[in-house]
């Protein structure tokens, strides 16, 4: 899903999914999505 599809459905701007998904992938050391999604899948 994309930052565009998460802000429409969540009501958000797209800059604001950015900033949270780039927070989330710091607080866990991660490069990218990908890598957020391979480790929820552990």
């Amino acid at each position: 899903m994309s930052n565009a599809e998460i802000a429409n459905r969540l009501h958000y701007s797209e800059i604001t999914i950015r900033k949270r998904v780039s927070s989330i992938l710091a607080k866990f050391d991660l490069p990218s999505r990908s890598r957020l999604i391979a480790l929820s899948h552990d």
